[in-house]
C-alpha cells in the first residue's frame, strides 16, 4: 500500500523486511559517482516497462508484449544479485544477495530467503514500483504494438535509434543532474547548488512540480488577462497554486 505523507519521511515501509529508501539530493549524487552505478538507472529497471526495453528482449528472443512487467523485474533481479549490485540507495538494509527465486506450488516465481521465506512475490513488487514511481516521478507507460506489423516497424525503428546512440559517443549527463542545473537557474526555485543537496529526492521532485505549476498558472493568468484564453472553459482547479485531488 502507498504511504500517503513522503515529505518529510527517509522511508518506506513495504514489508517488514523491505523498506525503500528516501534518499537526499547529495546521497544520489554520491552514490553515482561512488558506486559507478545511475540511481535513475536501476530505478527504471526496477520498474522496468517491457516497452522500454523492447530491442533487448527481441534479441533474447521474448517479445516485449508478450512479457509481464514482474517477468522482467525477476530478469533484472537476478542479474542485480548475479553481479552483486549495489542497491542500498534503493533499499534500506537489504541484502539481495541472500535471496534466490524458487517457483510456488501456483506455479509463480517469488524470491525466498534462506529460512524459505517469501520476501518478494508479484503483490509485493507491485506494491515497490508504485512506491518507486511515487518517490521518484517515474510515469507509467503501458502501451503496446497493435499488430505484428506494427511490432515489427517498431522494433525496427527502436534499433535504428539505439545505434544511431551508440554511433554518436555521447557522454550524457544524469537526470538528476539535469534537473538540478535546470531548476536552480529558474528564478522561482528556492535553493542553490549547496542548500539542495540536503533536501530528500521526494521533497525535490515536489519542489520542481510546484515551480512547473506555478508557472502553468501564471501563464493561464496572464492569458486570461489579456482575453487570450477564456477561463470558464477551463478547470478551475487548473489555475490554482496548491494542486486539488
Amino acid at each position: 500500500m502507498l504511504k500517503d505523507n513522503l515529505l518529510y519521511a527517509t522511508e518506506i515501509p513495504i514489508t517488514q523486511n523491505i523498506y525503500i529508501k528516501i534518499p537526499t539530493v547529495k546521497e544520489i549524487i554520491d552514490y553515482d559517482n561512488s558506486a559507478n552505478e545511475d540511481y535513475y538507472n536501476l530505478v527504471t529497471q526496477i520498474c522496468a516497462n517491457p516497452r522500454d526495453f523492447a530491442v533487448q528482449l527481441h534479441e533474447a528472443g521474448l517479445r516485449y508484449n508478450k512479457i509481464r512487467r514482474y517477468d522482467l523485474f525477476n530478469i533484472f533481479f537476478k542479474t542485480f544479485i548475479v553481479n552483486g549490485v549495489d542497491l542500498s540507495m534503493i533499499f534500506k538494509d537489504f541484502d539481495i544477495s541472500q535471496l534466490r527465486d524458487v517457483v510456488n506450488k501456483y506455479d509463480k516465481v517469488v524470491w525466498v530467503n534462506y529460512k524459505n521465506e517469501v520476501i518478494i512475490d508479484e503483490i509485493i513488487y507491485s506494491v515497490i514500483e508504485d512506491n518507486l514511481r511515487k518517490l521518484t516521478g517515474l510515469v507509467r507507460c503501458d502501451g503496446k504494438a497493435g499488430n505484428s506489423i506494427q511490432y515489427e516497424r517498431e522494433i525496427a525503428d527502436k534499433k535504428r535509434k539505439l545505434e544511431k546512440k551508440k554511433r554518436s559517443h555521447k557522454i550524457e549527463s544524469s537526470y538528476l543532474e539535469r534537473q538540478i542545473v535546470a531548476m536552480v537557474n529558474n528564478k522561482d526555485f528556492p535553493y542553490d547548488y549547496e542548500t539542495i543537496k540536503n533536501i530528500t529526492l521526494y521533497q525535490f521532485n515536489k519542489s520542481v512540480e510546484q515551480v512547473l505549476r506555478n508557472t502553468n498558472v501564471t501563464c493561464m493568468t496572464q492569458s486570461a488577462y489579456v482575453g487570450m484564453i477564456d477561463t470558464s472553459k477551463i478547470n478551475q482547479k487548473e489555475l490554482s497554486l496548491v494542486k486539488l485531488d
